[in-house]
């Protein structure tokens, strides 16, 4: 009997789908139905209508094991919706295993397709305008899954974290050892069709028949989010960056566990980190991000900061992004390095006065810029009391100004990257 035609295969997915009436289905069962099933609509999807690739093959292309190819295949025999059969394979004793779509499935197909090709795709932003934070606060997740339906936003079950004491774990397998707990998708996204209304389904599935403690995450293939992460000093690497390019708009904005979202109708490569500004990523075409109404490894909860319809990034900042960088990426200022005069680097001027109550924190925010410039201590410290020297009323005592450089040298990896450069 050959591989495909496992009768102990096809009894184990029969035995899977016997619900017997009257009793309830038990948690772990209704788990394996819905990731057989889930597994066997990617599959169905992911073959053309007559197929002869392997199974190592499928399992390689849709991110699972031979093992659940099996049962995905036996999931579509079993419910009529493909036919396989053996022809010759030249002068070889093996037979080839061809796969064909039925008729009545390749109808269906049609059908939902042409029914999805009547969706608008384009996310309704525009709802945002009737809501306000303090209305998803009061929201379940299921209602906020059928809002970010309504919009076209697409979403995704992500792992959420579990807590005993003062310990966090992952609900993924890995558990205590998940380096991104609570941050990884449930599903395998690659490829979902979010233009069919069968796929929101799918997906508030996770939630309504499985946990609804998993996290939600965003599918930014038609935005990008700004991650700023306060922890490595993404508030003053977003500030400098406002400095050269402009400033970033805030209609749209997420409070996070260490940092905040910005989200914005503008498209990028995705996963773009900028070596020259530690604390700040960007997800954009292909990526996803954690959403509001998750829950940090932290405790904290993603929340709605600003609701509005998103606005672009500013067209410098764009084009410094999308093309290969270069030196004239960014401000002259920036490239010039050592070779500025205290100065140039005082943005301030002469005039400007940093009052008693704010040359610490101001000080401190410069520090930070310099040093995610790729300056080292001696530098920090000559321009910070140059700028103590010209601008502050009255000015910081030495050792306070020495001990602002010195923290921030300490605290923060020193990139000595030129100009703006990305890594996707």
């Amino acid at each position: 009997m050959m591989e495909y035609l496992n009768k102990e295969i096809e009894k184990t997915v029969k035995n899977i789908f016997n619900n017997k009436a009257g009793k309830n289905i038990s948690p772990p069962k209704l788990e394996k139905q819905n990731k057989i099933k889930d597994l066997a609509g990617r599959l169905f999807d992911f073959i053309p209508s007559v197929c002869w690739m392997t199974e190592s093959h499928m399992a390689e292309k849709l991110g699972t094991s031979e093992r659940q190819i099996k049962y995905a295949k036996a999931y579509l025999l079993i419910n009529n919706l493909i036919t396989i059969k053996l022809e010759g394979n030249s002068n070889r004793p093996n037979h080839r295993h061809y796969i064909y779509k039925n008729s009545t499935a390749q109808e269906c197909g049609a059908q939902e397709k042409a029914e999805s090709s009547a969706l608008q795709s384009k996310i309704k932003w525009e709802i945002f305008n009737e809501l306000s934070p303090a209305d998803f606060s009061c929201m379940t997740i299921e209602e906020q899954l059928d809002i970010y339906e309504e919009m076209n936003l697409p979403f995704i079950p992500l792992h959420f974290p579990k807590f005993k004491k003062d310990m966090s774990y992952c609900s993924c397998p890995n558990g205590r050892n998940c380096p991104f707990i609570g941050k990884h998708p449930a599903v395998f996204f690659k490829g979902l069709d979010f233009s069919k209304k069968s796929t929101y389904k799918k997906m508030k599935s996770h939630w309504i028949e499985r946990d609804n403690r998993f996290n939600i995450g965003f599918l930014t293939n038609d935005f990008a989010v700004i991650d700023v992460d306060f922890r490595h000093g993404g508030q003053y690497s977003l500030e400098t960056l406002e400095e050269i390019y402009g400033e970033f708009p805030r209609n749209l904005t997420v409070s996070t566990g260490n940092g905040f979202h910005i989200y914005l109708d503008s498209l990028m490569p995705s996963k773009v980190k900028l070596l020259k500004f530690p604390g700040i990523d960007v997800r954009s075409k292909g990526g996803y991000v954690v959403a509001p109404g998750s829950q940090h490894r932290l405790r904290k909860f993603y929340e709605w900061q600003s609701l509005s319809v998103p606005e672009s990034l500013p067209d410098a900042f764009l084009n410094a992004v999308q093309k290969k960088p270069t030196e004239s990426s960014v401000k002259t200022d920036i490239n010039k390095g050592d070779k500025l005069s205290d100065k140039s680097l005082n943005t301030f001027g002469s005039d400007y006065i940093i009052p008693d109550g704010e040359r610490n924190d101001t000080l401190f925010r410069i520090a930070s810029r310099e040093r995610g410039r790729g300056r080292d201590y001696d530098e920090i410290s000559r321009i910070i009391k140059s700028i103590n020297a010209a601008n502050c009323k009255p000015p910081l005592s030495e050792n306070e100004v020495l001990h602002i450089a010195k923290n921030v040298s300490s605290r923060f990896v020193p990139n000595v990257m030129k100009g703006l450069e990305v890594k996707p």
